[in-house]
């Protein structure tokens, strides 16, 4: 079986450093799309408050999700720029899901090398989530810009929104 999975950018996200989300196919054709927001836009934030959001969608309705603005926490969220598609032979479904489940329940933190915590960011959702679902991707220790991470991925076409 092939799956495919969607990589979302919004280029002026965190001051320009960039900002994910990311959206895979479940065993039924659908989609599952996610992304962290953090409308707070605080260092560290509460797994609560982190304005993590998911939402299945059919096929066709996978880039309107990420086209959509968003008001989370009260603070307008805006729609994403660009998404790139990423093609796994034998996707572990299960895995993604369970991860993305994961990812939901950790706080956000942006690195602080004076602090013995690795970062746990947008970037660190979408990047550990579909690496559960087989995808290679680029580490975030060596992009840790969402910018720069999105943009290492050359194996694949980027689209706009």
């Amino acid at each position: 079986m092939i799956g495919l999975a969607y990589v979302f950018c919004r280029i002026s996200g965190a001051g320009g450093l960039g900002h994910v989300g990311g959206a895979f196919q479940l065993p039924n054709g659908n989609f599952r799309c996610f992304a962290t927001e953090n409308p707070s836009g605080g260092a560290w934030v509460s797994w609560k408050d982190k304005g993590f959001w998911e939402i299945d969608c059919q096929p066709n309705q996978v880039v309107d999700v990420f086209r959509q603005e968003r008001v989370i926490g009260g603070v307008n969220i805006a729609p994403y720029d660009v998404y790139k598609i990423k093609q796994q032979n034998n996707p572990n479904y299960n895995n993604a899901v369970n991860t993305l489940a994961w990812c939901a329940q950790q706080d956000y933190i942006i690195f602080n090398p004076l602090v013995p915590v690795k970062a746990r960011t947008c970037l660190d959702d979408v990047c550990d989530t579909l690496s559960a679902y087989g995808l290679w991707m680029p580490w975030t220790v060596t992009f840790p810009a969402p910018n720069a991470w999105f943009n290492s991925m050359v194996d694949c076409q980027t689209y706009n929104v």
